[in-house]
């Protein structure tokens, strides 16, 4: 940091963006006093050498943001995220990934207002913004993206505080269905989802479910990914040139699941021969069984 500013002009870009990263490193490390002090000085950078509708400037003002909010300074944090809304609108379209995710971000603030003395009527705003989030964002994203699942996160959380346990524990059975369904369990936002799945399941009257999952079964789930992972199929196939999969479905067959499968498709009918042939022709991928299973499981459920 020393170095940078030693060898570049005080409103020189690359301070800026220096600025940006070391108040990231501070919010990552709980120094939320110089994230904010930090930020605030990469903000009064980029505002003299970056022009109003500029990206990166809209970045920041949504970062500074949202240590405002977490101090619950709301009236403050309000107009940074509607300048970063404003730029994202202008620049990339109201039907855009930029534009999802900074109109959520205004929802969740609000939803976190909504709980103060006298700001109830806020979380009719939250509900609102955190709706249009998530539809432009699935529509972008697809189903089965880390970004759908945090807007499906921020819904459950409009619509818990609302009162609504059960329309609250859908929204967050799929955010967490969609991280098992990427293969991050582990990731601390899947953590936090699913602390939240497993309160309101036990605030819906499925304490049973909520159990299980704090033991760390996720037994519950597993059609909700087979649900979620054919989703996001079809929403490739309208446009395959363009939209990807990604990573390996959470039913890619491998040595520890393949003999419960081929059980599973025995119950279910499925000419296990056949397939067994097929496999071994090189006739079937990977992928393609692991449709298969998805398909067999929503099905079995039909």
């Amino acid at each position: 940091m020393a170095l940078v500013r030693n060898t570049r002009a005080d409103k020189d870009l690359q301070l800026a963006t220096a600025l940006g990263n070391l108040a990231g490193r501070y919010n990552e490390l709980g120094r939320l006093k110089d994230a904010k002090l930090t930020y605030s000085e990469a903000l009064e950078v980029e505002e003299e050498l970056l022009s109003p509708d500029d990206p990166s400037l809209a970045i920041t003002r949504s970062n500074l943001a949202q240590l405002y909010a977490s101090e619950k300074n709301y009236d403050v944090a309000e107009p940074l995220l509607r300048s970063t809304l404003e730029v994202m609108s202008v620049k990339y379209g109201t039907s855009s990934a930029e534009y999802g995710h900074a109109i959520s971000d205004i929802g969740t603030l609000y939803l976190y207002w909504s709980h103060e003395p006298g700001q109830r009527a806020r979380l009719e705003k939250a509900a609102k913004y955190c709706c249009e989030g998530l539809a432009i964002t699935q529509k972008v994203r697809g189903e089965r993206h880390p970004e759908t699942a945090s807007r499906l996160h921020n819904l459950a959380g409009t619509t818990s505080s609302a009162g609504d346990w059960p329309g609250a524990a859908v929204n967050a059975e799929r955010a967490v269905a969609i991280m098992l369904s990427l293969d991050l369990a582990q990731h601390p936002n899947t953590q936090g989802m699913a602390g939240h799945l497993a309160h309101c399941w036990e605030q819906s009257g499925q304490a049973d479910k909520a159990a299980r999952l704090r033991r760390g079964d996720i037994s519950d789930l597993v059609l909700v990914i087979a649900q979620i992972e054919l989703e996001h199929r079809a929403w490739v196939a309208a446009d395959p040139q363009n939209r990807h999969f990604g990573p390996d479905s959470y039913f890619a067959p491998n040595e520890e699941n393949l003999e419960s499968i081929f059980k599973m498709f025995a119950a279910a009918g499925v000419d296990v021969d056949d397939l067994m042939r097929r496999i071994k022709a090189g006739q079937i991928s990977s992928d393609e069984i692991a449709k298969l299973v998805a398909e067999t499981i929503v099905n079995k459920k039909d």
